[in-house]
């Protein structure tokens, strides 16, 4: 009866082991399951700010493409300008439109230039900040 005494102690220690392992085993399930909730949260997050991102150098793009059609036509115009300057008599007139024409065209040129790459320094920025938050 003894021994039968000792074996069912043991018993109740291991099972008691086992129950400790188990809630153990629940506890460390349970914050892993949180943690990747969180990953996954974080994740998501960083592809809306990606898309936002994409999106933001897309319409830079876009933009400079059409800065830089603006700046083709003002310059073609200019060069309209001067070949009818040669044919015109009124040469320093046109001459002056024709400047201040390419001037004000290289001015919104180089402005929406700047634009843009005061976009793309944000867009990088932002993209720095976030993967230095990871």
């Amino acid at each position: 009866k003894r021994r039968e005494a000792k074996q069912a102690a043991r018993v109740q220690e291991l099972l008691e082991l086992l129950r400790q392992a188990a809630s153990t085993a629940e506890e460390e399930s349970a914050h892993a399951a949180a943690t990747i909730e969180g990953h996954v949260g974080t994740i998501d997050a960083h592809e809306e700010q990606n898309a936002e991102l994409i999106g933001e150098v897309a319409a830079a793009k876009e933009a400079s493409e059409g800065v830089r059609d603006a700046l083709q036509h003002a310059e073609a115009r200019a060069l309209a300008a001067e070949a009818s300057l040669a044919a015109s008599s009124s040469r320093c007139q046109l001459a002056e439109e024709a400047a201040a024409a390419e001037a004000a065209a290289r001015d919104k040129a180089e402005q929406a230039l700047a634009a843009q790459n005061a976009v793309i320094s944000d867009v990088a920025s932002k993209d720095q900040a976030r993967v230095e938050a990871t």
